[in-house]
């Protein structure tokens, strides 16, 4: 009876949280050589990626490649929204975030300086983002905070 009851509340807390809000974060710790990319193709798209190789839950190496304008987003002046709806689209990066960095003790190398329109033309406004905060990694595959 003891074990039966032990049983019956490991089911109850397996359904306690539902499935899909899954949360990653904290991918500098199970991924390597990481870089991001930014830049406007045309003054109306703009690339923001980052790209890292990944550790799998088996121990397998996988190279990934995420959109950071899924995971940020950039409504208004001032307001930086997670998920994302393109962040980078709008928004100039000021530094790159790379594994190097980290490795050569400069820092944890994913965090990252944007300057974003502001409301009057040519003002901005400057954010810091830890991408560490809201990009993970699930099971080799970079992955948004909350997906």
């Amino acid at each position: 009876m003891h074990i039966k009851s032990h049983i019956s509340f490991c089911i109850l807390l397996s359904f306690a949280y539902p499935i899909s809000a899954q949360s990653w974060t904290n991918f500098g710790s199970s991924c390597s050589s990481w870089q991001g990319f930014f830049g406007s193709t045309n003054g109306v798209s703009s690339t923001a990626s980052l790209t890292a190789t990944c550790s799998t839950v088996s121990g397998q190496q996988t190279f990934s490649t995420l959109d950071l304008n899924t995971c940020y987003g950039y409504p208004g002046p001032g307001e930086v929204t997670i998920p994302g709806s393109g962040l980078m689209q709008s928004c100039v990066v000021s530094n790159v975030p790379n594994s190097v960095t980290r490795d050569a003790g400069q820092g944890s190398g994913t965090v990252i300086n944007m300057a974003c329109p502001g409301t009057v033309e040519g003002t901005a406004f400057l954010f810091t983002l830890d991408l560490n905060e809201n990009v993970g990694n699930n099971n080799g595959v970079l992955a948004c905070g909350f997906m």
